[in-house]
């Protein structure tokens, strides 16, 4: 089982193709008469055919090759004059896949020599069949070369882990740190992180320990959580403050706006109860301007 939070186990082999345009050699087809009995001879020929210094760069990962059948029939197709490692001319790659009908596994492989002697062997142990070519100029080159470097890349690419997947799909809330110039001296200071004598796990492998600042990374090692975790419950806590600020924020609004309702209710009420007082007549009244006159 592969570490998908370690650097050195993530790791794959830089390996650049050509544009489709550039690629004016045939990709060649096999029958393969026993995909299984195929799988194992490309395996063994790998391994022996490596220097003993580079066999720790040998990477041949799960092909659920449990799951194929004795005797099952697919096609090899082999790839070559398009890719190289670290993109130079001197480390041409060959690329093998092996396909089984009604199967959406692809097996592949790989390596930086001539596969010459491997497909005599192959076809000495009756493994595969005469090869049949899809020409540079065929209209179906194009889409083939196209299918086949973009299925490797995606086969050869491990997955981000769990937690950092999680991670991204959450809204970054996260505010930054505050004066990150002490920030050490503040962890260095907190007894509950460095209580029974913790020195701290050792995170250099970890495989998103650049997604930290300096300080973060301090803290992910006293608690031996890892990076990817950390930016989950991070993200996850200061998405909920979050929520719970603006939640909090409409209800203090809310309130507001009932009190002014309710005053604004009282005063109208008040208006209403209280009596006009009707003007008192002059002292003269109508009569008096009559007798004026």
């Amino acid at each position: 089982m592969v570490n998908l939070n370690s650097t050195s186990e993530t790791t794959v082999a830089d390996i650049q193709f050509k544009p489709a345009h550039s690629h004016k050699f045939p990709i060649i087809v096999f029958k393969c008469r026993d995909v299984l009995g195929a799988s194992n001879a490309i395996r063994t020929w790998l391994e022996e055919s490596i220097d003993e210094d580079d066999h720790d760069t040998l990477r041949m990962d799960d092909q659920a090759l449990d799951m194929v059948p004795p005797r099952q029939q697919g096609q090899l197709v082999l790839l070559e004059d398009a890719a190289a490692l670290g993109g130079w001319a001197e480390h041409p790659t060959s690329i093998f896949a092996i396909f089984i009908p009604k199967d959406d596994r692809i097996r592949w492989f790989w390596c930086l020599f001539s596969p010459s002697s491997l497909l005599i062997e192959l076809t000495g142990q009756n493994l595969i069949g005469p090869p049949t070519a899809v020409s540079a100029t065929s209209p179906k080159h194009g889409a083939l070369y196209t299918f086949l470097i973009t299925g490797f890349t995606t086969a050869t690419t491990y997955p981000n882990s769990p937690d950092f997947i999680a991670a991204s799909k959450l809204l970054d809330l996260c505010p930054p740190i505050r004066d990150p110039d002490t920030a050490h001296r503040r962890i260095e200071a907190d007894v509950y992180l460095w209580f029974n004598g913790k020195t701290g796990a050792d995170i250099s492998d970890d495989r998103y320990i650049l997604h930290l600042e300096p300080a973060e990374r301090e803290l992910v090692s006293l608690l031996d959580m890892g990076c990817a975790r950390y930016i989950l419950y991070k993200k996850t806590f200061f998405k909920q403050l979050g929520y719970e600020v603006i939640h909090d924020s409409e209800k203090v609004k809310l309130h507001q706006l009932r009190q002014q309702q309710d005053l604004e209710g009282q005063e109208g009420k008040q208006a209403v109860d209280t009596p006009v007082a009707t003007p008192a007549p002059s002292a003269g009244g109508v009569g008096s301007v009559d007798g004026d006159k």
